[in-house]
């Protein structure tokens, strides 16, 4: 269900997550991008983040993080429902890593503003 893009270094260091989904990113469901070894992206959904990019850095998480290592998670966006977040991680999925790289920068601006 997962999928990940080649990508290039994050410039920055502010992982943009929202202020709503700080507090262990838990209740609802949340859209996520990680930034894996050798700056590849990955893109998933989950109920509780921390727990899952924990899974992922294990080694029990998808095939593709067990190849590529999750370093740090980018994005955080909370959604109402998992049909929300599946219907996200599907538009996210198409983007190219630019365009993703793009979103994250666009995120980490916001918060930095007090959007």
């Amino acid at each position: 269900m997962m999928l990940a893009e080649d990508g290039g270094e994050i410039e920055g260091k502010n992982d943009p997550v929202t202020e709503d989904s700080k507090a262990g990113h838990e209740g609802g469901w949340h859209l996520y991008i990680l930034e894996c070894a050798g700056g590849r992206l990955y893109t998933g959904i989950a109920r509780d983040v921390e727990a899952r990019f924990r899974a992922h850095q294990a080694g029990r998480g998808a095939k593709f993080t067990r190849s590529y290592p999750p370093e740090r998670i980018l994005l955080v966006q909370p959604l109402a429902t998992r049909s929300e977040a599946l219907r996200a991680e599907h538009a996210v999925k198409k983007l190219s890593a630019d365009a993703k790289r793009e979103m994250i920068r666009a995120a980490s601006t916001d918060l930095s503003s007090g959007d």
